[in-house]
C-alpha cells in the first residue's frame, strides 16, 4: 500500500469537490488549511518520497529531504499537535489531511531523528539497518538484543527520548480512529 502525501491531498480535494456544498464535514477547515499551507514547500519537495524507506538509500533521501530548508518547520513542528486532528475536530476532510501530515511526522521521527549531538538516535540507526535487511519482527515472541540495546541507548538521550514519546503520540493519532470504526485498515497501521 503506496500512497503518496499528495495523492492523498489531491483525492481529499477531489472528494471534496465532487460532494454537494452543504457538507461541511467533507471539506477542509481554513484551520487545517492554513497549516497545510505551511508546509506546502516541504510536501512538494518530499513528493512521493515519503512512501516506504525500504533501503537505507531511500532512508537518505527521506532523510536529505525531511532536512532541506523547506522542511525545517515541519520537523519543528513534529512534536506539536496538528491543527487538523485536534481531538476536538470532527470533520472528515481535516481528518485525512491531519494522518497524512502525522504519517509524515512518524517517518520523520522513525527514520530521521538525532540526538543532542546531531548523530543518528540509536534506535533510528536500527530501524534503518533492519528495513534494508527486510527485518520481520514479531515483538511479540521475538525481540533481539541489539534492539533491546537500541532503545536503552535511545532512552538515554533526552532529544531521542522526547522524539520516542511523540512518536508513541502520533502513532496513537494514526491508531485513533481503528478503534471506533471498522477495523479493516487497523492491520495495516503497524506498518507506518
Amino acid at each position: 500500500m503506496k500512497f503518496s502525501i499528495l495523492s492523498c491531498l489531491l483525492l481529499v480535494a477531489s472528494y471534496a469537490y465532487a460532494l454537494p456544498a452543504d457538507n461541511d464535514d467533507v471539506i477542509p477547515s481554513e484551520a487545517c488549511l492554513n497549516e497545510l499551507s505551511k508546509y506546502e514547500a516541504c510536501l512538494e519537495e518530499i513528493g512521493d518520497s515519503g512512501q516506504v524507506a525500504d533501503s537505507i538509500d531511500a532512508v537518505e533521501n527521506i532523510c536529505n529531504k525531511f532536512n532541506s530548508e523547506n522542511c525545517k518547520e515541519f520537523v519543528q513542528s513534529s512534536a506539536n499537535e496538528l491543527e487538523c486532528i485536534k481531538e476536538s475536530n470532527d470533520n472528515i476532510a481535516d481528518k485525512a489531511l491531519g494522518k497524512s501530515l502525522a504519517s509524515l511526522q512518524s517517518v520523520y521521527l522513525s527514520y530521521c531523528a538525532v540526538d543532542s549531538n546531531g548523530n543518528t538516535c540509536p534506535f533510528t540507526d536500527y530501524i534503518s539497518k533492519a528495513s534494508n535487511n527486510d527485518l520481520y519482527l514479531d515483538t511479540l515472541t521475538d525481540m533481539p538484543d541489539e534492539l533491546l540495546k537500541a532503545l536503552v541507548n535511545d532512552c538515554k538521550d533526552p532529544k531521542c527520548n522526547s522524539r520516542m514519546v511523540t512518536l508513541d503520540r502520533v502513532t496513537r493519532v494514526l491508531y485513533s480512529d481503528s478503534d471506533s470504526k471498522e477495523k479493516i485498515f487497523q492491520v495495516y497501521v503497524p506498518y507506518y
